[in-house]
Formats: C-alpha cells, sequence, structure tokens
C-alpha cells in the first residue's frame, strides 16, 4: 500500500512537473550523482543563475529513497540510508521565495554499490617477476553461486575479463614496461558484477627491481 501511494505520488509530481518550463537560468544545472557507499550517493550542481533570494532554496525528490524528500541552501547534498545495489532517480528543483518550484529542474540516476558481504576484499598483488603477478583476495560472505564465482578484470578491458572460483591468481605474460590495474569482482547468477569490487594499481618491474636491490 505505501508502495503504491508513493507511486501515485511520484506519477502525479511527473505530470505537474512536465507540465511548464521555466527556463534555464532559474533552474540547477550540471547535476552529478558519485555513489560513495552501499548506502549513500553524493549529489552535486551548479547553482542556478538567477535567484530571487540572497540564499538560493533546493528541493530534492528521490522517490525511491525514505525519507524522499529533502531540503538544502547548498549545491550539494548526500542522500543516506539507501539500500544496496539499488537505482535512484532524484530531481533538484530551485525554490523562489514565494515557495515556488521552478521547472523543469534537473535530475539524474545512481545505483548504489552492492553490500559488503557480497564484494570480496583485501587485494593484494605479489609480483613473481616482471611479467607476472599473483593476485590474492579474501572471499566473500555472501554469494548466490555456490562456489562463488570471481572475475578478474585487467586496465578497465572487461571484453579479456578472467574467471575463478579461487581467491588467487597468477597472472601471466605482463608487460614489464606497462602499470596494471587489477579489479576483482564477484558475480550473481547472471553474469553482472557485484559493485564495487576491489581494485589495486601495479608495475610489475618496478616491484621486481626493488625486491633484487
Amino acid at each position: 500500500m505505501i508502495q503504491l501511494k508513493l507511486c501515485l505520488i511520484f506519477t502525479i509530481y511527473l505530470v505537474w512537473a512536465e507540465a511548464r518550463n521555466d527556463g534555464d537560468k532559474f533552474n540547477p544545472r550540471k547535476l552529478t550523482a558519485e555513489v560513495q557507499s552501499a548506502r549513500s550517493i553524493r549529489l552535486r550542481w551548479q547553482a542556478a543563475e538567477k535567484s530571487d533570494q540572497s540564499t538560493q532554496l533546493y528541493n530534492i525528490i528521490c522517490p525511491a529513497s525514505y525519507p524522499f524528500f529533502f531540503k538544502t541552501n547548498r549545491t550539494s547534498y548526500t542522500v543516506k540510508k539507501a539500500s544496496p545495489g539499488t537505482s535512484y532517480w532524484c530531481i533538484i528543483h530551485s525554490v523562489s521565495s514565494s515557495g515556488y518550484w521552478y521547472k523543469p529542474g534537473v535530475s539524474i540516476g545512481a545505483t548504489t554499490w552492492n553490500a559488503v558481504a557480497r564484494n570480496p576484499r583485501h587485494l593484494n598483488a605479489l609480483v613473481q617477476n616482471d611479467t607476472c603477478v599473483r593476485l590474492t583476495w579474501q572471499a566473500v560472505r555472501k554469494s548466490d553461486r555456490k562456489p562463488a564465482l570471481y572475475t578478474i578484470v585487467i586496465n578497465s578491458d572487461k571484453g579479456n575479463s578472467i574467471t575463478t572460483s579461487d581467491t588467487s591468481y597468477a597472472v601471466t605474460n605482463l608487460n614489464s614496461s606497462l602499470t596494471y590495474k587489477f579489479e576483482v569482482f564477484s558475480t550473481n547468477p547472471a553474469g553482472n558484477f557485484y559493485q564495487p569490487g576491489v581494485a589495486t594499481d601495479v608495475t610489475p618491474w618496478k616491484i621486481a627491481l626493488k625486491t633484487i636491490n
């Protein structure tokens, strides 16, 4: 019943908000959303160019969150108490001195990270030589797979990723002159990554040289 009520409120709000456009100068601009954890999203935006108040007030609506309505006189806001692995759509309006919400406002979507228990932890990279690195990590505490399956992504190249059910893997044939970013994700039964995973950067030849010296 609560979900139905929120859905109806949001539907009515969208129809009302799309009914007019007060112009860009009255609306906030360049909204960004930074996922900070499984429970929070940081919103940032540029102030409206024109205001009838010395301190501009902004109203924020994020229908999937609870509470779903916020106020601030800053140009940033952290939505807290979010749910892990959940998509949120937030809309920000500047407000006039009479309480009028300028439209259409600015909107953005973001998905929170998955719960900590679904992500591997403490990724370590042990350089074997200048072309080989052994990765080790702590297993996830919760998985929909038995056993848990991990995907290793090198330098953000998901097309050539590596999968393993172990918590250790030796990556070979590396270029000794390059710096590598290694990311390890646990995956759900559909093959999607639980976020944010765990990552580390390694330059094999530099570490190998230190070891020799």
